[in-house]
């Protein structure tokens, strides 16, 4: 379909999903056609491990066509989060950096002078002296620092009044020593960041939060899922229902008027649609596009039940590191500031251009809420053929596969879908095609829920 109708008909869908669950959906909505489903069984057997189908979708980086559909990418957003970290380092600005050396000579002056009035006061530092704990010789400033913690401040004794030049000097050496670790420490626990964050997402375990997916099996963790039976039991409950109708009319001259849920799209062409259904009993597989072309109208009703919202965050990295992995304020700082004479993370290597990773419509997205439901319903009204002609292409229990353009795919991939029925109206021939049920996954894990779409988050 062209820019214009799929963003008709990806509004006119957010706007049924609003109304089906009596709420606003965030900004940001999408259409995804995505046939192999969502695995909405999150957690299964004995062990409750994480269903892996489920992580990795949530985890997907998403690429956004830019006329209200998009596409799963195929490849892991935390991934992609990691190579980003290594290509990224903790800059230091021109003026930082010079504003930095300068305090670095003020605070070695400073160092210099309460060595002299600390052996003026108290006598010549002995080589001994310098011999620390471990074995290893220490500066004589870090001698001096110790023995004042010792005797006068973390002894909690006042000064003498004979070593008031020497209080003064440690006082004023004090600040400007708390400052320079102070900015030496921003550096260190910024460049701590990058790398333990980066390594919680190449080897998540249970000690730094990751999600167990099998026995041995870890996948660094996602925040905001819901609970494992309400969600089942929202996919299954059939409610609630949300209906999407389109309609097409033939005007003659390859064009056609299409309408969704009564708003007009205008005019398209069939090559706009890009509708394709077909119908297989056993080895033979019959097209029925020309149904659709050879009637004077068609119109398409999907009906959807058990429309639910999940919706999950990566795991935000903790305070010390230990647990999580994503940073919101590493990929702000990299967004902003790469390329600036300013400090904060940036990205430094050609791999990646903060350009096209980060903001609306670029790269580094992925689906923060999906939209889903149980597998649904489609019924086909075809006017002005006859139901021989239909007959000729469909018969009851047949599979079937029907697709429209960006906006869906139904029996293409996991669900299988089959004609129910094929009946004349009088008015229309009516096509009623629903998932097979006899076809349902065994096992709960491979169990899956239809994508009608998603709100991308375009972290910046």
């Amino acid at each position: 379909m062209t820019t214009n109708v799929n963003q008709q008909v990806s509004e006119a869908i957010r706007q049924q999903i609003s109304a089906a669950l009596s709420a606003k959906i965030d900004p940001g909505f999408t259409v995804i056609r995505y046939p192999s489903g969502f695995a909405y069984v999150l957690q299964y057997g004995a062990s409750a491990y994480y269903n892996p189908a489920t992580l990795e979708l949530i985890d997907q980086l998403v690429v956004s066509n830019g006329d209200g559909t998009a596409d799963i990418a195929g490849s892991r957003f935390s991934s992609r989060y990691c190579d980003i970290l290594n290509a990224s380092t903790f800059n230091v600005s021109t003026a930082d950096a010079k504003a930095q050396d300068a305090a670095n000579r003020e605070f070695s002056k400073a160092s210099d002078d309460l060595v002299k009035q600390f052996e003026k006061d108290l006598g010549r530092i002995r080589k001994q002296q310098l011999q620390g704990k471990d074995g290893r010789t220490i500066d004589k400033i870090l001698f001096v620092e110790q023995y004042i913690e010792e005797h006068y401040v973390g002894a909690g004794k006042s000064w003498p009044i004979s070593l008031t030049g020497l209080e003064t000097k440690f006082s004023g050496w004090s600040l400007k020593a708390q400052n320079m670790r102070r900015s030496m420490k921003l550096q260190q626990d910024a460049m701590n960041l990058l790398s333990q964050a980066s390594q919680n997402v190449k080897a998540p375990d249970q000690q730094n939060g990751g999600m167990q997916t099998g026995p041995t099996d870890w996948v660094p963790a996602y925040k905001g899922l819901p609970d494992v039976t309400d969600l089942a039991t929202s996919i299954t409950s059939g409610t609630p229902q949300m209906n999407v109708t389109l309609e097409f009319d033939n005007t003659g001259n390859n064009t056609m008027k299409m309408q969704v849920d009564n708003q007009s799209i205008g005019p398209i062409t069939p090559s706009m649609l890009q509708f394709s259904i077909s119908a297989q009993d056993g080895s033979q597989q019959r097209s029925a596009e020309d149904l659709w072309t050879a009637a004077s109208r068609v119109i398409m009703d999907i009906d959807y039940c058990g429309v639910t919202l999940v919706s999950s965050h990566p795991q935000d990295i903790a305070d010390d590191l230990s647990t999580g992995w994503y940073s919101q304020n590493v990929i702000s700082q990299l967004a902003q500031k790469t390329g600036q004479d300013v400090t904060g993370f940036q990205l430094q290597s050609s791999l990646f251009d903060a350009g096209t990773l980060f903001g609306k419509g670029k790269t580094f997205a992925r689906v923060k809420t999906f939209v889903i439901s149980d597998d649904p319903t489609i019924t086909l009204w075809f006017y002005g053929i006859n139901k021989s002609d239909v007959d000729q292409k469909f018969s009851v229990q047949s599979k079937a596969e029907l697709t429209v353009g960006g906006i869906a795919a139904f029996g293409t991939k996991t669900t299988q879908y089959q004609v129910n029925s094929v009946q004349d109206d009088g008015a229309a021939v009516k096509v009623v095609i629903m998932p097979d049920t006899s076809q349902s996954a065994a096992l709960p894990e491979k169990q899956r829920a239809h994508v009608i779409g998603g709100v991308l988050d375009f972290p910046s």
